[in-house]
């Protein structure tokens, strides 16, 4: 992938609060998270640039529902933030195929699926074309040559 390192976003980042001051039913389960949730945020560049380590099984597995909610029907200042970050990133190519068409669409570097804790983390949401979709998916890490499919080395996502 090209390089992304302007892209990244400085913590803290407010998109927890954004999530967190919301009136969600769920938003109380939320705040119970809120500390843990941010330190895994302060994490998770050192995640990622350790690519040849499988990230540990996830703590929130158990909150994947709720975590997921604040995603996929984002309150409505997060979703402006979501929406920001998909549209007005200024690529002109697919960081992940590097095809010259501007990406239209988020996806999470580290699955949301096996990581919740990641869902609606900025610097986790890397825009990409249509087309890359499918192809990554959930496929993070490869077990058999213990590597990162795609992997951020000095945040210059490769692939």
């Amino acid at each position: 992938m090209k390089y992304l390192d302007s892209f990244k976003s400085t913590l803290p980042c407010n998109w927890l609060e954004l999530a967190t001051n919301s009136r969600k039913k769920n938003v109380n389960e939320l705040i119970t998270l809120k500390d843990s949730l941010a330190i895994s945020y302060s994490g998770y560049e050192s995640l990622i640039l350790q690519y040849q380590i499988k990230p540990a099984v996830s703590q929130y597995s158990q909150h994947k529902d709720l975590l997921h909610s604040y995603y996929n029907s984002a309150p409505k200042e997060l979703n402006k933030s979501l929406v920001n970050r998909r549209n007005n990133h200024g690529l002109l190519y697919c960081p992940y195929c590097g095809d010259p068409k501007k990406p239209d669409t988020l996806d999470h570097f580290i699955p949301k699926d096996d990581w919740p804790e990641f869902s609606i983390f900025p610097n986790n949401l890397v825009p990409q074309c249509r087309e890359c979709t499918p192809i990554k998916g959930t496929k993070y890490f490869c077990d058999i040559s213990n590597i990162s499919n795609f992997f951020n080395n000095k945040l210059s996502l490769q692939k």
